[in-house]
């Protein structure tokens, strides 16, 4: 059994989560990002310090545990805080501006349920260096093609909001207090605690009761500074030049403490998902964040980060990330083994069919096709080699799904040739292994 909201992942699992780390690393790269790896393990200091002590990720989420030398230590919840600690480590600070991407497991201490893991991957872009809003509009561009990317954008959308620089934020949290302080008994358990620590988070509240009072909370535009007006003016307009879909929510706001100025999410209507977890992507800017750790206080930050078991749910079993069905090589020798005391007197013939197998196996793989050889049954630990019938070999490859296969038999040996069946005709043709390739793919 495994731990609690940690399942193994299966083939065709492990089949989606290939396709969307390709989709996503090709379009990085495209665009001029480098990739990045940090440990899973991490100091603990890594994170509290940077998501806030009030965090739910840290008050609540956080695996934890001292090691042998004492030292408090965490399995990473997030991307982002461990990469600003590689770029400070590293000097990459000196080379200005940087475009990095990872993707990786994540760990966090939650209600297991669908859509949500206490193991879980993620894939993440960050551009530092750049505090003109230009980067905002390239990491939400990148994020929405990254979407289309995998089609998924249909049932998609973008939400977004400003948090607006440190003095806007701050009036705006005293408002806050004040507000949610008239409505405290109508407040659910959490959002009070919250009230006196952390009162942003209120915002992001699922409770019911909470989320009536947060719609006639202020608007943090109310007390926005110019500077942070116009900064989201510019965003806001340069969405719509390039036709990306959003709306403004003035509750959105991001689970860590270290955000600032634009925050955004794509969420999808699919009920797939359901509305409690529907958040696919999510992203923000966060200019104090490398300061934390002992950089430039001029180190601004901006990224995103994607869930790929959400995605994965989104994503229907078709061609477009299930690569096709192998090839399906079968070896027929015509004098058939079953005398286990005489296994291997026709170990030439026996060799001679694995290493033409092997040889046909090489050439399809480097040409691009997958295939897979059904191997000689064998008594267990016995020496005893039984070659299945053609018609059961034949039910092998139909179980497979094989949509043809390659039949070797002695006289294919003696002749340099194979035979090549194609199950949707019904038809078969023989021919040479360096011609194989074409004639598949012909079918």
């Amino acid at each position: 059994m495994t731990i609690r909201g940690m399942p193994d992942k299966l083939d065709i699992e492990c089949k989606k989560a290939e396709y969307i780390y390709k989709v996503a690393s090709k379009l990085s790269r495209l665009n001029g990002y480098e990739q990045i790896q940090t440990p899973i393990l991490e100091h603990a200091s890594t994170f509290t310090k940077s998501a806030g002590q009030y965090s739910d990720i840290v008050s609540k989420e956080m695996y934890i545990f001292k090691d042998r030398n004492e030292d408090l230590i965490s399995l990473r919840p997030e991307g982002t805080a461990g990469t600003v600690r590689a770029l400070v480590s590293n000097g990459f600070l000196n080379s200005l501006p940087k475009k990095l991407f990872y993707f990786g497991p994540m760990f966090r201490h939650e209600r297991p349920q669908k859509g949500r893991l206490r193991q879980f991957d993620q894939f993440g872009v960050e551009i530092y260096g750049i505090f003109h809003p230009t980067a905002d509009v390239e990491c939400i561009h990148l994020a929405w093609k990254f979407i289309q990317d995998l089609r998924l954008d249909g049932d998609s959308k973008i939400l977004i909001n400003t948090l607006g620089d440190s003095e806007s934020r701050l009036k705006y949290k005293n408002a806050l207090v004040s507000y949610f302080e008239k409505n405290r008994d109508k407040l659910s358990k959490d959002s009070i605690a919250r009230l006196d620590k952390n009162p942003l988070r209120i915002l992001d509240s699922k409770d019911p009761g909470d989320i009536e009072i947060v719609n006639g909370s202020p608007d943090i535009f109310e007390f926005l500074s110019l500077s942070s007006i116009r900064r989201y003016e510019f965003i806001e307009s340069s969405l719509k030049e390039l036709d990306i879909p959003f709306k403004r929510v003035k509750s959105l706001v991001r689970g860590l403490d270290y955000y600032d100025h634009t925050v955004w999410e794509v969420v999808s209507n699919s009920a797939r998902l359901g509305r409690s977890q529907n958040t696919i992507l999510a992203g923000g800017r966060y200019n104090n964040l490398v300061k934390l750790f002992g950089g430039s206080s001029q180190t601004p930050g901006i990224g995103w980060a994607a869930g790929v078991e959400r995605l994965s749910y989104l994503l229907n079993n078709e061609e477009a990330f299930i690569e096709a069905e192998p090839v399906s090589i079968i070896l027929v020798p015509e004098t058939m083994i079953s005398n286990e005391s005489d296994s291997y007197q026709n170990k030439d013939i026996s060799y001679k069919l694995m290493t033409m197998a092997m040889k046909v196996s090489t050439k399809l793989s480097s040409s691009g096709i997958r295939s897979s050889i059904i191997h000689t049954t064998s008594g267990g630990a016995s020496n005893k080699i039984n070659y299945p019938s053609l018609s059961k070999q034949l039910n092998a490859a139909n179980k497979m799904q094989s949509k043809s296969v390659v039949i070797i038999g002695e006289n294919e040996i003696i002749n340099d040739c194979v035979v090549l069946k194609d199950f949707k005709n019904n038809s078969q043709t023989t021919c040479k292994v360096s011609e194989l390739p074409e004639k598949i793919r012909g079918f």
